[in-house]
Parts: structure tokens; sequence; C-alpha cells
């Protein structure tokens, strides 16, 4: 692979690699070759050792606008089902107080002596609103 393969594939620049090249010399030395142009050719092992060992910012961009998609689907599925709860727990409600206004308890939970009518009316004997 040629230095500016390697640094398109890896988004680094030219300068980089040479400095790295310059470092790691000793290690280097018989995996990187020259061609008839005087151009550098790296092996695998070269390629290895000189590839970035962090994520570009690019990647790294692009990795946090993924996320930032997949939060806003998941809030939203939230906010969805959190909706489908409190209406599901408002019908509940609504069906339990019916059925005390029906066996004619207040909502402190005595049963009314002064009957069904007086419950209707949203007053118990108690003074405890239906």
């Amino acid at each position: 692979m040629r230095i500016s393969e390697f640094c398109n594939t890896f988004q680094i620049s030219h300068q980089a690699v040479y400095a790295k090249i310059k470092k790691y010399a000793d290690e280097l030395e018989g995996h990187i070759s020259k061609d008839k142009g005087n151009v550098l050719d790296l092996d695998p092992f070269a390629v290895n050792l000189l590839k970035p060992k962090k994520a570009s910012y690019k990647a790294l961009d692009e990795r946090n606008y993924y996320l930032f998609k997949k939060n806003k689907e998941i809030v939203s599925e939230n906010e969805s089902i959190r909706a489908e709860r409190d209406e599901l727990a408002s019908k509940r409600f609504d069906y339990r107080v019916s059925q005390k206004r029906k066996q004619g308890i207040c909502r402190l939970g005595c049963p009314s002596y002064a009957g069904v009518r007086t419950l209707q009316e949203g007053k118990c004997r108690c003074e405890g609103s239906v």
C-alpha cells in the first residue's frame, strides 16, 4: 500500500505518517520499500503499526449522529407508550369509580346508608364525595 492510499484510507495527513515512520524506524526496517518512482510502499505489518489507534473525528461525529437519531426514536417510542399507559390508567380509574357508585360506596370506602340516590348526587353520609 502506498503512503497516499494509506492517508486516504485512515484519513490522516502525510506528515503524521512520516512522523510515525521516523518514530518507529527500527521496527519498520524491512517492511517499507521504495518503487521505481521513489514512492514508499508499506507491507501489512507496517500498515498495522502505523494506522491510527484512535478513531477520527469524522467517524466519531458519524457515531454521535447515529446515537442522536437512535435516542430520538427511543424517546418518541417512550412518550407514546407513556401516553397509552396514562390512557389505560384513566379508563381503569373511571371504571372503578363507576363500580363503586353502582355498589353504593363513597370514595372513602364506607358503604352508604343514605342510599344510591344520595351517592348519585355526589355526597355520602360520611361527607366523603363520590
